[in-house]
């Protein structure tokens, strides 16, 4: 990963623009894993000064303490639209330093409390 991100980087400041890192979570069964993931995100954004967006780590805070929504797939690897949406508020503090919490959301499959406590969660320090 480090290899490419340095290659994109460069790439990415010739242009005039900052490297952002979508640092990703582990697959469910490996949840050990995010531990390598997280670190490999973080010392590549300060090797280069990328802002590094913290959804994996803030995944497995919300796994570590919330039965539900449940954030992976069936394939345990891609995310639910819960998955999904936590990562887009988790973008939404990152990127703007704006808070999730209180915007009004619909999203079928997703009720009131569940979009709720995920905006908590992208909220709280990761």
């Amino acid at each position: 990963m480090r290899e490419n991100v340095l290659l994109f980087d460069e790439a990415i400041r010739a242009a005039g623009a900052k490297t952002v890192l979508y640092m990703t979570w582990s697959r469910k069964h490996m949840p050990e894993k995010q531990k390598v993931i997280t670190e490999a995100y973080e010392s590549t954004g300060r090797e280069i000064g990328a802002l590094v967006v913290p959804v994996g780590r803030v995944w497995w805070r919300f796994i570590a303490e919330h039965d539900s929504p449940v954030l992976h797939d069936k394939d345990q690897s891609h995310p639910t639209l819960a998955g999904s949406y936590l990562a887009a508020c988790v973008f939404l503090v990152t990127l703007f330093d704006e808070s999730p919490v209180g915007i009004a959301t619909q999203l079928k499959g997703l009720g009131v409390k569940e979009v709720q406590l995920l905006q908590h969660v992208a909220d709280s320090p990761a």
